[in-house]
Formats: C-alpha cells, sequence, structure tokens
C-alpha cells in the first residue's frame, strides 16, 4: 500500500519520533519515498512527487 503524500520529511521525521523504523525503497523516476512495517507487520510506503 502506497499513500501519495505532501512534505514527505515532516512524515519521516513524525513516525521516527513515533517509534517506526524508516526503510528505504527502490527508486522510482519523479517521486521521493520510504517505506515502513504497521504495528502488524504490513509494508506502507509514503511517497512524493517531486
Amino acid at each position: 500500500m502506497a499513500y501519495l503524500v505532501e512534505n514527505l520529511d515532516a512524515w519521516r521525521h513524525h513516525l521516527t519520533r513515533q517509534g517506526y523504523s524508516i526503510e528505504s525503497s527502490i527508486p522510482i523516476p519523479g517521486y521521493e519515498r520510504f517505506e515502513l512495517r504497521d504495528p502488524f507487520g504490513n509494508r506502507v510506503e509514503l511517497m512524493e512527487r517531486i
């Protein structure tokens, strides 16, 4: 599952402060993105168009 968001850096900072481990993703041209695991182990991706 991927969410298209604005201000990806703010999301990264907020999620890190909440204790989530942020992982890099394979690059996609035109997007910045990262992924994390939700409390149930599901992969969640956040991405921002650049």
